[in-house]
């Protein structure tokens, strides 16, 4: 009888333990492997990223840099970003705390240097300048200059100031400087005409058309008008007003009015106080210090108003305004004297009128970019074109800038008001 249980099969041991077949293995073994090139590739990628972004940040860098060249420098041309083809010009301090000195389309040059407030352009530099007022001082008594280490080896340092000597000295460390700095400037650049780039308050003269277009409005104040803020001053003008005061009418408006009424004269808050200038048949030039070629906004502001404007000392205005365009206090022997022919030309018109003839004889104001009146931060420029030009530049040469300065200013301070003041 056949039996109905089931015969077991014993399997040999070489069945049993035989390798996995290669099917068997192929899924663990990719698993792991996607799991590996995952990591691989997460690493390198952020790898990449992180050089990508260092690459991204550096020429975001340069490009920023470069930008602040076109923007400072108002330059469109093609080939701004080859800096290294033009001059740089480095403004190391602002002036009066503004960005306000750049290159403008009025220079024939705008468009071949760089002009730059941008300090990390130093390495670059061709000049660097320094308005003298906005030089900041360290806490041991030491301009804050780039270190000479960093500069160029030919690099030009400019001394920038409208100011004059006395003023440099009372309010911008004049002294500290000429000590800290004795050879450190290569050139200047001031209001005197000996400076290597001139920059005046004004520019040469005034056209007659804009005189036939204001016309001269009849008088309606005798007498002159001075707007004064600064009441002590190194030229003692004030002495030499007073003494003219006792003989003629003067308006005095501004911070030093005597009264409630001059105070008014021209608020804080006008626009503008040039029909108070125009109604008077003078108004006061004077500065506060007596120095060569020092002729500022005082005159500047004003020389365009159908009114005469009064100075201190002729000498300082010849050849830079016309003669006969000016009343200058040393053509008389006293403030009495002054008076006396002041009131003579305000009564009587056509004398009085002598003094705006040189306005029709041809007279114009220069324009910045005549050959001989060029903006001196273009004149900077042109400079140094040229000497980029030259096939073996001279090593530039040092002076102490402040002794210069107040060497060449030849200021004559409070000698001719306290004599001509207390003249009779």
């Amino acid at each position: 009888m056949q039996s109905d249980s089931v015969q077991l099969v014993e399997c040999s041991s070489s069945s049993h333990n035989r390798p996995p077949s290669p099917a068997d293995i192929r899924w663990p073994l990719s698993a792991k492997s996607a799991q590996m090139f995952k990591w691989h590739f997460l690493f390198l990628f952020l790898a990449f990223s992180v050089v990508l972004l260092c690459w991204v940040l550096y020429v975001n860098a340069c490009d920023d840099f470069m930008f602040q060249f076109k923007n400072d420098s108002s330059q469109n041309s093609s080939d701004d970003y080859a800096f290294p083809t033009k001059p740089v010009i480095l403004m190391w301090t602002s002036v009066f705390g503004q960005k306000s000195l750049k290159l403008g389309p009025g220079c024939p040059f705008f468009d071949q240097c760089f002009f730059t407030y941008q300090r990390r352009a130093l390495a670059h530099a061709d000049a660097v300048v320094y308005h003298v007022p906005d030089i900041k001082w360290t806490s041991d008594e030491r301009p804050d200059f780039p270190e000479q280490i960093l500069m160029p080896a030919n690099v030009k340092n400019v001394f920038l100031t409208q100011e004059n000597p006395s003023a440099l000295r009372d309010y911008h460390h004049a002294e500290k400087l000429r000590k800290a700095a004795p050879n450190f400037f290569h050139w200047t650049m001031t209001y005197l005409h000996s400076s290597d780039f001139v920059m005046p308050y004004g520019g040469f003269w005034i056209s007659p058309e804009e005189t036939l277009r204001l016309g001269f409005s009849d008088k309606i104040m005798r007498g002159a008008v001075w707007f004064v803020s600064n009441c002590r001053t190194e030229s003692k003008r004030e002495l030499a007003v007073d003494a003219l005061s006792k003989h003629m009418l003067i308006s005095i408006g501004g911070k030093c009015a005597k009264t409630e009424q001059g105070k008014k004269l021209c608020p804080r808050n006008a626009t503008s106080c040039d029909h108070v200038f125009s109604a008077h048949y003078f108004f006061i030039a004077a500065e506060n210090d007596i120095c060569k070629d020092y002729v500022t906004e005082k005159y500047w502001d004003r020389y365009h108003l159908p009114s005469v404007p009064i100075v201190m000392r002729k000498h300082i205005y010849e050849g830079i305004v016309p003669n006969n365009s000016f009343i200058a206090m040393d053509q008389y022997e006293s403030p009495k004297a002054m008076a006396d022919h002041l009131n003579f030309l305000m009564d009587n018109p056509d004398e009085y009128l002598k003094y705006f003839e040189w306005r029709a004889q041809n007279w114009s104001i220069a324009p910045w970019n005549h050959r001989d009146f060029l903006m001196a931060q273009c004149a900077l420029c042109e400079r140094l074109l040229r000497n980029r030009n030259q096939s073996s530049p001279t090593k530039p040469t040092t002076l102490n800038a402040v002794e210069w300065f107040e060497r060449n200013s030849k200021c004559e301070g409070d000698k001719f008001a306290n004599q001509w003041a207390n003249g009779k």
